[in-house]
């Protein structure tokens, strides 16, 4: 959270009165937008789950993604490390995306929109503690 806050700061969405004091209309304004931005995925989701099945949903997100990214990583030579590394890129892309992407479609067939998306912005604070307790070298500190 503090890093948000920080970031914030830097943007000038603060009051400059203290390091961390009043949000500015600007600073509101980001954060309105960030929350639009982050739960209108789960509106559709939930508009596509009710006429589709969850396979549909996942592989229609992913062709998406793909068809965004593929001239992006065409530009940047990434072909050379998809023949290296192609079992790695596909094992992360069903650790982080296949799965997920159907797990939540499944979810929000039985679950709100809104729970679904407080349940994904637990992740980081779940697999923080699940570090800490893990004994993982990583050091907690204010930052």
């Amino acid at each position: 959270m503090t890093w948000l806050l920080r970031t914030l700061d830097s943007w000038g969405c603060f009051a400059t009165t203290h390091r961390l004091g009043r949000m500015l209309r600007r600073g509101w304004f980001l954060f309105a937008a960030l929350g639009a931005i982050w739960g209108t995925p789960y509106m559709f989701i939930r508009i596509a789950v009710e006429h589709l099945t969850p396979a549909v949903v996942v592989t229609g997100r992913m062709s998406i993604a793909v068809l965004l990214l593929l001239p992006a990583a065409a530009k940047h030579h990434l072909p050379t490390v998809w023949r290296h590394h192609r079992k790695a890129i596909i094992a992360f892309a069903a650790a982080e995306m296949v799965f997920p992407f159907g797990a939540l479609a499944i979810a929000e067939r039985r679950i709100s929109s809104s729970l679904a998306g407080l349940l994904i912005a637990g992740v980081p604070l779940v697999t923080a503690l699940l570090l800490r307790r893990s004994g993982h070298a990583d050091q907690w500190d204010r930052r």
